[in-house]
């Protein structure tokens, strides 16, 4: 679909070095997820992919040196999948992207408070 397209030019654009546009990729893609969500609002799929482009934005955010940013991104993230957990407690892959997203956001706190 055209979400993942944007999500695969996104990862092209990261690994040349070119962080803006991979963002603008990585939010154009957000963009049609948060559109299918809200056609489908019961699609819980929807939504765990739009955390996972908010997890996307982080990697570029990160990388761009906007740890502030990109923990941000991260928590929308991490609100999401606490939410698909909470209605989902027995899904052990949603825990599992819960203990990641916790994982990275330690990551991205520690960066910041190394950052100058």
């Amino acid at each position: 679909d055209l979400a993942y397209c944007h999500t695969k030019v996104a990862g092209a654009l990261l690994t040349k070095g070119e962080l803006p546009d991979a963002l603008r990729s990585v939010r154009a893609g957000l963009e049609v997820r948060e559109g299918l969500s809200r056609s489908e609002p019961a699609n819980p799929a929807h939504r765990q992919a739009i955390a996972g482009s908010h997890v996307d934005a982080a990697t570029v955010l990160a990388r761009q040196g906007e740890q502030a940013e990109a923990l941000a991104e991260l928590h929308k993230a991490r609100k999401i999948v606490e939410g698909l957990a909470a209605k989902s407690p027995d899904d052990a892959q949603l825990r599992a992207y819960l203990e990641a997203l916790d994982g990275e956001i330690a990551k991205v706190n520690g960066m910041e408070t190394a950052s100058p």
